[in-house]
């Protein structure tokens, strides 16, 4: 029944409207609840303790992060391994310190020169994997061939993006590892990242002149990828150092 003015059967009306409404937005809310636990973000150290050929020990600070989805960081344990072995045309060098990160390098030995072939970086993000694989070319070296070359450059690249790198020697100095004085020859490296991600970095190894083993290594790197959602930043920084002259070969 009506009081005869025009709106006056409203609250019957606003009953079922607000039942809907009230359905619609639960609705909402668990879908978004699903949506933010389909992507959440985890990370797994990997075991350090598992020996094997050419695996060496470094004690490690650092993490990545991105601020994409409300964003997300990723620290490294405090010990992590670089192994290094015969593959291939040369040599392979893996870091990995997480299961949802590593950084591999394969190494070719060209006239008794070992020079980057293949430098391959994956990422894991919210359950999401990203490996970008660059092939190299120029005069990628780790150390320069020549006592008298002490700047250099190259560039590696994938379809859709390209570093340039910038080498040079900073120097030969002493580093003590576990008490016993290690000579290294000290390269900083810089690079410019231009294509579907744009970034920078800036890395510094101390090279043992023993061996392709680094003694220790500085790295930052900074990066900005166009997606669906607007440009996603990255940035890393880590810091290596050797702890043992000996691999962990058990």
């Amino acid at each position: 029944m009506t009081d005869g003015r025009p709106g006056g059967d409203t609250g019957a009306a606003a009953g079922p409207l607000l039942a809907i409404a009230a359905i619609a937005t639960v609705v909402i809310i668990v879908a978004t609840v699903a949506w933010r636990l389909s992507l959440r973000d985890t990370t797994t150290p990997v075991a350090v303790t598992a020996p094997g050929p050419g695996v060496y020990v470094y004690t490690t600070t650092g993490h990545e992060e991105i601020d994409a989805l409300g964003g997300a960081r990723h620290d490294y344990p405090a010990e992590t391994v670089i192994q290094i072995g015969a593959e291939g045309c040369g040599l392979a060098l893996t870091w990995q310190p997480l299961e949802e990160r590593f950084d591999r390098y394969e190494l070719c030995n060209e006239a008794g020169e070992l020079v980057q072939a293949q430098v391959s970086s994956f990422h894991r993000w919210f359950g999401r994997d990203d490996l970008q694989e660059y092939a190299c070319a120029g005069e990628a070296w780790l150390v320069p061939p020549d006592p008298g070359i002490t700047r250099w450059s190259y560039e590696c690249a994938t379809d859709d993006r390209t570093e340039a790198f910038e080498s040079e020697v900073v120097g030969s100095e002493t580093l003590t590892v576990a008490g016993t004085a290690l000579e290294t020859l000290h390269v900083r490296t810089v690079s410019t990242l231009t294509g579907a991600t744009e970034g920078e970095s800036l890395v510094e190894t101390w090279w043992s002149t023993e061996g392709a083993i680094p003694v220790r290594v500085v790295a930052e790197r900074s990066s900005r990828t166009g997606s669906l959602i607007g440009d996603v930043s990255y940035t890393e920084s880590y810091e290596l150092d050797l702890t043992s002259v000996d691999p962990v070969d058990g």
